[in-house]
């Protein structure tokens, strides 16, 4: 990682950024050098600056002490914040810097949806008080939900309507248009089909009254927006944010009706979107579009998958996704009360449509190594008080605990399932020695190991959605939040370089430890508002009971001590620490123990 991008990803401010925001914000940056004694009135600065090296010593009107700022320090504006810097800021010794203008960052954010999100949250984290401009859009937390098909005429546009109705039942919610031909949403509700926006280019917020005076409003809470209905060229996927961005404002939900028929911007609302509804005709579409779903998605939305009944007749149940009868709509009776008698004589459709409503709650588990097994505490904890989440994130081996949480929701199963591997012999399960050439240990066991305990499980069949952060062969960090679960779990399990990576989603993955780690910042880009984190203190890598080599005992030891800390939760309150005893081997005692600090802990944060 170069330094530009380790301070920054290093940094609250901007520890949530993809590489590509990044490379964009590496854009925008200059660096300056600052000789000693070089002195700024910080008032009349109008930009952001990060320190790469030196010490700055910030002198406050009407204070007698100083603060001193060292590298990955920041000092000047922040863009969307009421801030107002005050006092003089002097180099201390001679100095370099990374300098943001503040246009090019509001620039940057209109760009960027969720880079905006993630900032917005840290800022927040942070105790700085954002702009009233912005305040609406941070409080609102919209969510953006995509209804998509692979096939034209798959029912889409109807289901996004229904979906429209039931989610404008709790808050504001708009439907933009974003297929090309077929059927309109605005047919659905027998509105007046509006110019496509794409026949404007949306760069800035100036273009707000433009956009809202072509929304057409359906009911007081439920409104249509066309966006590329109609139009006779493809539209610049760009135009997704800073859209986004103004319809925040005023939407909780924002619903994307859209087809197949242009790639780039398919990819991009996918990227853009917090949830996917992704529509089949046949259960035998299932495999293409688990590909599709696994190529084009680079963040890390909920999928839910929805056979239509219409096309697929009464069929038998649909693993892993929900199945959704016709929807009769009566031209004789306005559509939202045929909508409305749809979902109150369709109970399972009315419940899988609505869980967009769900309050969200992440939990993030620090990934790590043998020591993961005190996690099995904390799942102990919340089978026992009926505690749920909605994303379940992590890394490593701590993932493995996720796993069996998942897959046996019985104490007795889950308990069963770790210490087959807590206990078993690593060697045999694990290592699978080979002629040292680009690795040490081939990756046959663990894949057999993983599809044994996973079968052909996807991540997306869970209630709780299992996000597991890997990294490619060109230790480039990627959250998944789709795939097979058996080659995922192998992933995690797989550490560069001495294991043979894993295939998945059409690359080669590590579990990226101790490279990556993961941060609570990852989940400030979705909807989820409510995030706790847990972590182990102590270090017991004698949990281990099986035999194993000196080597593989070694390696383990070094990249333990890699393992780099989240500085972010110095600034977090809902973390969940775990102690263990460094020297404790019995696995029930270190279960227990963990079990009693997290129903603690839990009680303290009002979890229970």
């Amino acid at each position: 990682m170069d330094l530009f991008s380790k301070i920054l990803s290093n940094m609250p401010l901007f520890r949530y950024c993809t590489r590509e925001e990044l490379d964009s914000l590496r854009q925008i940056c200059r660096t300056s050098r600052i000789k000693r004694s070089q002195e700024f009135d910080l008032k009349k600065l109008n930009t952001l600056n990060i320190i790469i090296h030196g010490i700055f010593e910030i002198e406050i009107h009407g204070k007698t002490d100083c603060i001193y700022l060292t590298p990955g320090s920041f000092f000047g504006s922040l863009p969307f914040t009421s801030i107002r810097n005050y006092g003089k800021i002097k180099a201390k010794t001679d100095a370099e810097i990374y300098v943001f203008g503040l246009e090019d960052l509001y620039k940057f954010f209109l760009t960027y949806y969720k880079a905006l999100r993630g900032y917005l949250q840290s800022v927040s984290m942070l105790g700085i008080e954002l702009s009233p401009a912005i305040k609406d859009l941070y409080i609102k937390n919209s969510s953006i939900i995509t209804v998509f098909s692979e096939y034209g005429n798959s029912g889409t546009t109807l289901f996004a309507g229904l979906l429209g109705y039931a989610l404008s039942e709790d808050e504001k919610t708009i439907i933009l248009d974003m297929s090309y031909s077929g059927n309109s949403i605005f047919n659905v509700f027998e509105k007046k089909i509006t110019p496509a926006l794409s026949q404007k280019q949306i760069e800035n917020s100036s273009n707000e009254e433009i956009i809202f005076e072509r929304i057409e409003h359906v009911t007081d809470s439920l409104s249509l927006l066309n966006v590329v209905f109609g139009s006779q060229v493809k539209v610049d996927p760009d135009i997704l944010s800073p859209l986004l961005f103004l319809l925040s404002k005023k939407f909780r939900y924002i619903i994307l009706d859209l087809s197949n028929v242009d790639p780039e911007l398919r990819d991009r609302a996918f990227n853009v979107s917090d949830t996917i509804y992704a529509l089949l005709k046949k259960q035998k579409d299932s495999a293409p579009l688990f590909q599709l779903i696994d190529s084009a998605v680079t963040e890390f939305p909920r999928v839910y998958y929805v056979i239509n009944q219409h096309f697929a007749g009464e069929s038998k149940t649909f693993e892993g996704g929900f199945s959704l009868g016709s929807i009769p709509v009566n031209r004789d009776i306005p559509v939202i009360d045929s909508f409305s008698q749809f979902l109150e004589r369709d109970k399972s459709t009315a419940d899988f449509i609505r869980l967009p409503l769900k309050p969200k709650r992440g939990l993030v588990l620090q990934g790590t190594l043998f020591d993961s097994i005190a996690y099995a505490g904390i799942f102990k904890a919340m089978l026992q008080s009926s505690v749920e989440y909605s994303i379940l994130y992590s890394s490593a081996f701590s993932y493995f605990i996720i796993t069996c949480f998942l897959l046996h929701p019985d104490e007795t199963g889950f308990l069963k399932e770790i210490k087959r591997f807590y206990e078993g012999n690593i060697t045999t399960t694990l290592l699978d020695i080979t002629f040292p050439e680009e690795n040490i240990f081939r990756n046959n066991r663990i894949l057999k190991f993983c599809s044994d305990i996973a079968g052909s499980s996807r991540i997306e069949y869970f209630n709780s959605l299992p996000l597991m952060l890997g990294a490619d062969t060109h230790n480039e960090k990627k959250i998944f939040s789709t795939g097979y679960l058996r080659n995922l779990l192998a992933a995690s399990f797989v550490m560069t370089p001495v294991f043979e990576p894993v295939k998945s989603h059409g690359s080669f993955f590590t579990n990226g430890y101790p490279l990556y780690q993961p941060g609570i910042a990852d989940l400030f880009r979705t909807d989820t508002r409510n995030v706790f984190y847990s972590y182990i203190s102590g270090h017991n890598q004698l949990i281990r009971q099986g035999k194993t080599i000196n080597f593989f005992d070694k390696y383990i030891e070094y990249a333990y001590q890699q393992q780099p800390i989240d500085s972010l939760t110095n600034n977090f309150t809902n973390y969940i620490e775990i102690a263990i005893d460094e020297k404790e081997k019995d696995h029930n005692k270190i279960i227990q123990d963990a079990e009693g600090q997290a129903l603690k802990r839990m009680k303290e944060l009002n979890i229970l």
